[in-house]
């Protein structure tokens, strides 16, 4: 995996989020401490994949071929059902919370990330986020008359939608903030399945260019509004929720977190309509 260097408009897009060198540390010095962190626990689980050589110079990652290991795609047009979610959430609560565990442990190390989707730095995707919701907009306008209301409070949101992105984006204190996969999609993961049921039996998250320092609930609301069959979308993100937050606060208490309480199944609740903004977000992109 390389970098845009060759593409001068994407190179300039994508300069201010630092994507490239953040993964290649990532992928170099905390991913393989997490895994470390499971260990202490006595969870064998493996989350990611393995970056074989990181080359900083020329911006290079070389990672090992997950396809060897019978890992493959998942239908991204037909979306995940429960049991593809369920095993994506088991590997995220773990991430994040051995995540958190580390930076208390690195006396805030991780902190550094800042550069998600949002962030303080650029407004450059600025022009593909706002003209999604003028777009949605206007779609509304003129083809749903009587959601006329709802467009009209889209179209007035678009001054205000960048800002309200970045605040949702800038961790909140008093909570168990993480390092977020920031990219987290039916794309972004690799499923192995059981050769005689075609039941999914593993996943690894794979891509980590906008992980960042923030709120555990943003990486749900992005996996459950871009890649969740609609019905479960709808319908079953009480229970998905309640599945991660279960595992999330485990790991926590195994691994000795204390900076902060571990959050209740009520006080996580409340993060995740704090955040909601997030979800809307790719509802309206979607």
């Amino acid at each position: 995996k390389t970098s845009y260097e060759s593409d001068p408009i994407a190179s300039a897009i994508m300069a201010p989020y630092d994507i490239f060198n953040r993964e290649m540390f990532i992928y170099d010095e905390v991913l393989p401490k997490l895994t470390e962190l499971l260990r202490e626990i006595n969870d064998s689980d493996e989350l990611f994949s393995t970056a074989i050589h990181v080359d900083y110079k020329r911006q290079l990652l070389i990672f090992e071929d997950l396809v060897e290991k019978g890992f493959i795609m998942a239908n991204r047009l037909h979306g995940l059902d429960m049991p593809h979610t369920k095993l994506i959430l088991q590997k995220l609560a773990k991430m994040h919370a051995t995540s958190a565990v580390l930076n208390e442990r690195q006396n805030g190390h991780l902190e550094k990330y800042d550069r998600g989707f949002f962030n303080r730095y650029t407004d450059n995707y600025s022009t593909y986020f706002v003209g999604s919701l003028l777009s949605c907009a206007e779609f509304i306008l003129k083809n749903m008359p009587d959601l006329a209301l709802y467009g009209d409070k889209l179209k007035r949101l678009a001054p205000h939608y960048m800002e309200i992105g970045k605040r949702c984006f800038t961790p909140t204190p008093g909570q168990v903030n993480v390092l977020a996969h920031g990219d987290v999609w039916i794309n972004n993961v690799m499923f192995k399945y059981d050769p005689q049921t075609g039941e999914p039996v593993d996943v690894r998250i794979i891509d980590f260019q906008y992980s960042f320092w923030g709120s555990p609930t943003l990486d749900l609301h992005h996996l459950f509004n871009t890649s969740l069959q609609e019905p479960l979308r709808l319908y079953k993100q009480d229970i998905l929720f309640q599945y991660y937050h279960g595992i999330f606060s485990d790991v926590l208490r195994r691994l000795s977190y204390s900076s902060l309480p571990v959050p209740s199944l009520n006080h996580f609740r409340q993060q995740v309509e704090q955040k909601r903004f997030f979800g809307n977000f790719f509802n309206i992109n979607i």
